[in-house]
């Protein structure tokens, strides 16, 4: 279960991204698309437990894969900032 200061922490990650695409002048779909990707990046860690949370974007990325979402890759490499994606 995701703890509030991980809940906090992804209501600002998706404000963040809502007021950059803003601060962007992006159309009004893609504001709503990167402010949902906030709410969704971390979506892994609702299911795993605490010693899994590791591998929480792997976890996520399949939900959304399977599901179909658009950004699916973006969850799964938001841990690394060094990859080539």
């Amino acid at each position: 279960m995701i703890s509030q200061d991980r809940q906090k922490h992804i209501w600002g990650v998706a404000k963040f991204l809502k007021d950059y695409a803003i601060s962007q002048y992006m159309p009004q779909k893609q504001i709503e698309e990167l402010y949902t990707l906030g709410l969704l990046y971390d979506i892994g860690y609702e299911f795993l437990e605490e010693k899994d949370y590791a591998k929480h974007e792997i976890y996520g990325e399949g939900i959304l894969k399977r599901q179909g979402y658009r950004y699916w890759k973006e969850v799964y490499y938001h841990g690394a900032a060094n990859c080539k994606y």
